[in-house]
């Protein structure tokens, strides 16, 4: 279960105020990408899902915002522990109800993350307290 483990219950982007923290609570910036020759997720099947997922994860390993990040099956979460990743903006709430394999990364400091097989094959998104659009 994800909320038993108490390393990860803190969260880069909550845990301190960010410049201008008295008006704004965060920012965010995502980008959604979809990988040529696999059909968008709501229309994949099983095995073209999982070749995605596998794709994407191996891409996402290699890259150094994700070295040490933390790799979720949702299909494999229990209803508490997405409500508690979904709650953090850490997975969207398509993601939450979708009943398909996906996968999220999501980094050491928890202010990165990556949603494989959400409603675009890849949305990677990054979340600073305050305002804070240069760092992110």
């Amino acid at each position: 279960m994800i909320m038993d483990d108490h390393e990860f219950l803190s969260c880069g982007w909550l845990s301190g105020p960010g410049p201008n923290h008295e008006i704004v609570l965060s920012t965010r910036v995502r980008l959604a990408r979809n990988v040529k020759g696999f059909p968008f997720s709501h229309w994949a099947s099983t095995g073209e899902l999982a070749r995605l997922v596998s794709s994407c994860s191996a891409a996402i390993r290699k890259t150094s915002y994700f070295e040490n990040a933390e790799e979720i099956h949702l299909e494999e979460v229990n209803v508490l522990d997405l409500a508690f990743l979904r709650e953090r903006h850490q997975i969207s709430a398509e993601m939450v109800h979708s009943q398909n394999q996906r996968s999220v990364f999501i980094s050491a400091d928890q202010k990165t993350a990556a949603m494989v097989a959400e409603e675009d094959h890849i949305r990677l998104q990054v979340l600073y307290p305050g305002l804070d659009l240069k760092n992110a």
